[in-house]
């Protein structure tokens, strides 16, 4: 969602836009990195244009250099999120550099986002573990557990690109932060899959958040790994992430 996507990387927190909303419209986290001596990188496996606007996109165009894998939103892009590790593998190097690897994650159609070869999860793996229920002793039929193992599919290969790009920037002074813009909801309680605004619930908005730091980081800046532990296990909203990032970095 481009709301969600502005409201992280803006300042575009509530309380900011009550007090301060000129600083919420005019200044995003490319601007304040190209400010800082960072050459900047945006990455995106979602279309530059859509339907609901091009706010990514116009964020995007600030950087250094941009590079979209797709250019019009379809709902059925089929270039896999892997595919951001082989542009940034092409990218060459400079002192100071900062990424946003925008993914495609599980958007649009759960069965589309991964190949065969992450197809870990079926509906009798969901019987057998008991993964099936829907409501209380309600059991999910088999369309509906299809899709909940094609869900769980996209998460796999998910981790699976998340944990490459980690592996990327491993040997480098480098910090990569993950989070999403919103969760999706799948028949956890009741007949509806994916996100919507009209009928929200905790699985919408409950999102993963993690933060990797490299050994170089954490021998150069054990001050930055310090903050990290102390905020673990602190609650936390998406739309202080541009505060959170800018005081880690100092």
């Amino acid at each position: 969602m481009l709301i969600q996507i502005q409201q992280f990387l803006k300042f575009l927190h509530f309380q900011i836009m009550k007090i301060a909303p000129s600083l919420g419209l005019n200044k995003n986290i490319v601007n304040i990195m190209s400010e800082g001596g960072y050459y900047t990188y945006w990455i995106s496996n979602q279309e530059s244009v859509s339907t609901l606007g091009n706010a990514p996109e116009s964020m995007a165009r600030l950087s250094n250099k941009a590079i979209f894998l797709d250019n019009f939103f379809t709902g059925q892009t089929l270039a896999r999120d892997e595919q951001i590790l082989e542009e940034l593998k092409k990218l060459s190097h400079k002192e100071k550099e900062f990424h946003i690897l925008h993914l495609q994650g599980t958007h649009m159609e759960y069965a589309k986002r991964y190949s065969k070869v992450f197809e870990k999860f079926s509906i009798k793996d969901l019987k057998e573990n008991c993964l099936d229920n829907l409501n209380g002793s309600a059991k999910l039929n088999d369309r509906q557990a299809k899709i909940k193992s094609h869900y769980l599919n996209a998460i796999y290969y998910n981790d699976f690109v998340v944990s490459e790009i980690c592996n990327y920037f491993k040997d480098e002074e480098a910090i990569v932060f993950y989070l999403s813009d919103h969760g999706d909801e799948v028949y956890d309680f009741r007949d509806f899959f994916g996100y919507t605004e009209t009928i929200g619930s905790r699985y919408m908005a409950e999102i993963p958040f993690m933060i990797f730091t490299s050994d170089k980081l954490k021998q150069n800046h054990p001050d930055i790994i310090n903050k990290i532990k102390k905020a673990q296990n602190l609650l936390f909203m998406s739309d202080d992430f541009l505060h959170a990032f800018l005081d880690l970095l100092g």
